[in-house]
């Protein structure tokens, strides 16, 4: 079992292990003692972007807000990725019968 420290000692280079460098001539090799292939710091062509193809925006849509949640309140229309409504159909509604029902009563207050 090591020993603590007793208070008011403080830590010195001694208590660290010691990194040897090692020299220019060096190869590091793999554990089958094949040397290390050479790193190229050039990206993959697969992950370049492309500048001819925009990144796509959602598509947003109308939506009444059936329930109250992070998208709003009830009755609440709101501008929503149509994928995401088609999601959550119990929260939004994106009929437009439903956006013009809503929009109707923020016109009665």
């Amino acid at each position: 079992m090591a020993k603590a420290k007793t208070a008011g000692t403080e830590a010195t280079n001694s208590d660290l292990p010691t990194i040897t460098p090692t020299s220019s001539d060096q190869v590091e090799t793999l554990a089958d003692g094949e040397p290390l292939p050479d790193v190229v710091d050039t990206p993959s062509p697969d992950l370049a972007l492309d500048a001819s193809e925009p990144e796509a925006l959602p598509e947003l849509v109308k939506a009444r807000v059936l329930a109250a949640s992070a998208y709003g309140q009830p009755n609440d229309v709101i501008e929503i990725d149509a994928t995401l409504a088609k999601a959550i159909p119990d929260v939004v509604d994106t009929s437009p019968e439903a956006v013009a029902y809503a929009e109707s009563l923020a016109f009665e207050q």
